[in-house]
């Protein structure tokens, strides 16, 4: 990969696309690869003021976001990439709202959810994108935020989160369902929680309808998936060291509020 890639060393994150293709990203800010499964070429494609967290792809669009200001980019995959990085002495520099530019800057997601990086997104059956992250130096706590590609306006929240990290977000049904880590709110003094809680998020409200604490033994609800239009699937874990630590894999049914298994 090194050889056929250039400046990526360390694979960051991968992701499948519709096409076929894979296309991958360097850690930190040092660009994104698409790798051709049929002949099993790559090639370096560039990069932009991202370090890249999560995506989604679109009809044929793949919007990226992560650190810092939980960016957020819009790459037409059928179209040559275009953006350029500003990191390195000497490089091209491309002003990245240039709407020209594919990548395309669709702005910060921070200005509607304060998060600073986005861990990852869902597609609501409501045909919005939303990306669920944390806040840093303002905070510690989570947002949720998310985007309208049809007419390019975005919105989010984050009180509700002020003291649960969000990490991990899945669709099922009408409903993005939102795993969190309990963390210290050191705006307004809110404790640490003791578990980590599942919250509900109905699209058609836009607000947070119920809350599950699946593994109530565990800080965090752990990674989750979508099962047809009522469950949810995690894996998360509990103990108090990297020796002494037990994997729980539970299902919950979120119309319910019931835990299906543990």
């Amino acid at each position: 990969l090194n050889r056929n890639i250039g400046c990526i060393e360390t694979l960051f994150r991968i992701y499948a696309l519709k096409n076929g293709s894979i296309f991958g990203t360097g850690s930190n800010y040092s660009g994104h690869f698409l790798f051709n499964t049929q002949d099993n070429s790559s090639h370096y494609l560039g990069k932009e003021l991202l370090s890249h967290y999560t995506s989604l792809e679109l009809n044929g669009k793949l919007y990226m976001s992560g650190y810092a200001g939980s960016r957020l980019f819009e790459y037409d995959i059928n179209q040559p990439w275009t953006q350029m990085g500003r990191w390195s002495p000497g490089e091209d520099v491309l002003k990245e709202d240039n709407p020209n530019l594919n990548p395309k800057y669709l702005g910060n997601l921070s200005e509607s959810a304060g998060t600073h990086k986005m861990f990852s997104s869902a597609l609501g059956s409501d045909g919005n994108i939303y990306f669920g992250g944390r806040w840093y130096r303002d905070g510690e706590g989570g947002g949720l935020a998310w985007y309208n590609p049809k007419n390019g306006t975005q919105d989010g929240i984050s009180d509700i989160f002020s003291n649960y990290q969000i990490r991990y977000i899945t669709s099922v049904g009408k409903y993005i369902v939102i795993s969190t880590m309990g963390v210290y709110d050191s705006n307004l003094g809110k404790p640490t929680p003791d578990k980590g809680r599942i919250f509900i998020f109905d699209t058609d409200s836009k607000s947070i309808v119920n809350t599950i604490d699946p593994v109530p033994e565990s800080i965090s609800s752990g990674k989750i998936l979508g099962i047809g239009d009522h469950n949810v699937v995690g894996i998360t874990k509990i103990g108090d060291s990297k020796e002494n630590y037990k994997t729980i894999i539970y299902n919950v049914d979120i119309k319910t509020n019931k835990l299906v298994y543990k």
